[in-house]
């Protein structure tokens, strides 16, 4: 391509007497060749490394800004066995730790990918240096540079090669606002081996979205019997299938009793698997709902029966058997179309359609990193160190669903990179000493907590819900604390914890994508008693990147829809006077309230100096362009400040449906 584009442009230019190397032409505006625009211009490294600059900023996992500095690391073209044509790009780094250096190519989108998908690709190779280079040694990061912000694209982290030289994409979202980005290739890691990495065939393009109906692989779940076979004897054959295609879930299941098989009464029901239900919308109405059929065999008889399957509830199926000259047939039980014993077996096959599934979604481009993942669980057992957190992991826990199989005593290690919504709730029994708290950790450091006063009538609730990004092999975990001064038990059926991966940027993704993003302070600040805007100014994440910090902090909706913001503050201590309180909320285009998101109040006041926490949630409408920020209140005389750890004080924003 490279040479037919060249001979191309020479005669176009011989034709009309301009010298070929004054006259640059885009490949997507050549008749008859679509292509995506890369707009890294000299991403082939050809000639030369025009565009590529060196930078060293503050060591670091992520860059600054990527420039400046005096960097050690080098950046040159290299000729020698090249990836792709007769150069490419070569990163040297020295046998030491240059952590915080790379290089940086700057670039300009045309304005109408502003908002949109873009994917970063590469082919690259390590081509000696006397060490290793290891998987995320270094990171392809993105600088915004009209706003001054780092951006993380999904898959940062660039693997080292092994026989295929092309990375997987790496996928961001560019700003609504700004058209002017830096590139950037950063040393992440401290490692001391030295390496020579060679990069071709460099771009940043515009994410392709074809649309479809996906089709997932098979997933293996058990049937599972919900009434007549709810017990199936001992050693029994239970297998069983399910996929996602489009709008639907197909399954298939074979089960054959075991030794000492004896069903009790009723029908013969068996529940959806996953967790899902069945969209009731999209069935024929009334009467009997055929969803599928199947097979029951008497092995005593060696006599088979036609079955059908049909709709039961939202969440179960039943069966009934086909038989010629009846009207409807019966319904399979315990005792029909026979009286079901060992070695007797039913087969079945049904395809439903899936509250929340659609037929048509986006994929976005190459990306194959998308999965469903969900994963509920219930724990049990006891707190049993006053005044200190303790760990969930050791307790007893009871799965409720994991499509991922990725959670395991207490601990889910995050199968593939993307955003979590993470709820978890711990219930303790009835104390009214000391409070309850609650919090979450990724990969072993806290990333979020909230604090709950005891409930003077009964047992204790505090939840703690929050998104969160992590990267694959991360691990999050849910811990909880009380002083009670002794041992509470937890409430087996009502502690639980809900992780669910809501967006990743790549992969399927429905077509009006998910936004999400957290902001934090660590900063005490000055806040008088009457309504004062919380300044975030440290971002988490945020796949949008629409925050303005500082006094007049606000977060604008890149897109139209309808977003659940969550937002935490707490005050350092104080002696709280009786009636005092402190809350927050939140305040939708500078206007009047929109939400009071929490309140804590001290009805007889406090006798010692103690910490208030306002923590809540509410749902906004946001058009795009349309913004909200969150203002503190409270009752003291005079101003106050929060206390200085981002883990007490932040938002967190997610869009969870269309305005």
């Amino acid at each position: 391509m490279k040479q037919f584009l060249f001979a191309l442009l020479f005669m176009v230019a011989s034709s009309i007497g301009v010298a070929v190397e004054k006259m640059p032409v885009e490949a997507d505006l050549i008749p008859g060749i679509d292509t995506a625009k890369n707009y890294i211009r000299n991403g082939h490294f050809e000639k030369n490394v025009s565009g590529v600059t060196t930078y060293a900023d503050a060591a670091g996992t992520s860059p600054v800004d990527g420039t400046g500095g005096s960097p050690n690391i080098v950046c040159t073209r290299g000729t020698t066995n090249p990836l792709s044509g007769v150069g490419n790009l070569v990163l040297t780094k020295g046998a030491a730790n240059r952590q915080g250096e790379g290089c940086a190519i700057d670039f300009t989108i045309d304005r109408a990918d502003r908002g949109r998908q873009l994917r970063i690709t590469a082919d690259m190779e390590q081509t000696g240096g006397g060490g290793t280079y290891a998987d995320g040694d270094l990171r392809f990061y993105v600088y915004d540079k009209t706003n001054a912000r780092m951006i993380e694209p999904t898959g940062t982290a660039i693997p080292a090669s092994s026989g295929n030289n092309s990375l997987p994409p790496a996928i961001f979202q560019a700003s609504n606002d700004s058209t002017s980005y830096r590139l950037i290739i950063h040393q992440a890691s401290t490692s001391t081996q030295g390496y020579n990495i060679n990069f071709d065939n460099l771009k940043v393009s515009r994410l392709a979205t074809p649309r479809g109906p996906p089709v997932t692989d098979w997933v293996s779940a058990g049937v599972n019997f919900t009434n007549a076979f709810g017990s199936l004897g001992t050693s029994p054959t239970n297998v069983g299938r399910w996929r996602r295609v489009g709008d639907s879930m197909e399954v298939w299941g074979y089960v054959r009793a075991g030794t000492g098989f004896t069903p009790s009464g009723g029908s013969v029901t068996a529940s959806i698997p996953g967790g899902y239900s069945i969209d009731t919308t999209k069935l024929n109405g009334g009467g009997i709902v055929i969803v599928g059929d199947g097979l029951a065999y008497d092995d005593s008889t060696n006599f088979a029966y036609k079955l059908t399957v049909e709709y039961s509830s939202t969440t179960n199926i039943q069966f009934r058997r086909v038989s010629e000259g009846e009207a409807t047939g019966a319904i399979v039980t315990g005792t029909v179309p026979f009286t079901w014993a060992q070695q007797d077996y039913l087969s079945f096959w049904y395809k439903v359609p899936i509250v929340g599934w659609s037929s048509n979604v986006t994929f976005a481009g190459q990306d194959n990193t998308q999965r469903e993942v969900v994963a509920s669980a219930r724990f049990s057992g006891s707190h049993t160190t006053s005044a200190s957190f303790q760990a969930t992991t050791g307790l007893t826990w009871s799965e409720q669903a994991d499509t991922a199989d990725a959670f395991l005593n207490g601990t889910f290690t995050v199968p593939v990179a993307g955003y979590y919504r993470l709820v978890g709730t711990a219930a303790f029994a009835s104390s009214t000493t000391g409070e309850r708290i609650c919090r979450w950790n990724r990969s072993g450091s806290e990333i979020m907590r909230k604090h709950e006063a005891p409930n003077t009538g009964g047992q204790s609730y505090v939840t703690c819900s929050y998104v969160q990004y992590a990267t694959q092999g991360q691990t999050f975990t849910f811990d909880a604390y009380q002083n009670s001064g002794g041992t509470l038990a937890y409430q087996g059926t009502e502690s639980f914890v809900t992780i669910e991966r809501i967006n990743s940027g790549p992969g399927t993704l429905a077509a009006s994508d998910t936004v999400v993003a957290r902001y934090t302070t660590a900063t005490a600040g000055s806040y008088p008693s009457g309504a004062t805007i919380v300044d975030f100014s440290t971002k988490d994440f945020d796949s949008a990147g629409s925050a303005t910090t500082g006094a007049s902090w606000k977060w604008a909706a890149p897109i139209s829809g309808t977003y659940r913001i969550t937002g935490t503050i707490t005050f350092a201590a104080q002696t709280w006077a009786a009636g005092s309180f402190c809350r927050v909320g939140l305040y939708k285009n500078a206007g009047t309230v929109h939400s009071m998101l929490a309140s804590t109040w001290f009805g007889t006041g406090a006798t010692s100096a103690v910490q208030c926490q306002a923590s809540g949630s509410a749902l906004v409408k946001l058009l795009q362009g349309e913004y909200f920020d969150l203002r503190s209140e409270h009752a003291q005389a005079g101003t106050i400040g929060l206390i200085t750890n981002n883990a007490y004080n932040y938002v967190t924003i997610e869009r969870v449906g269309n305005y």
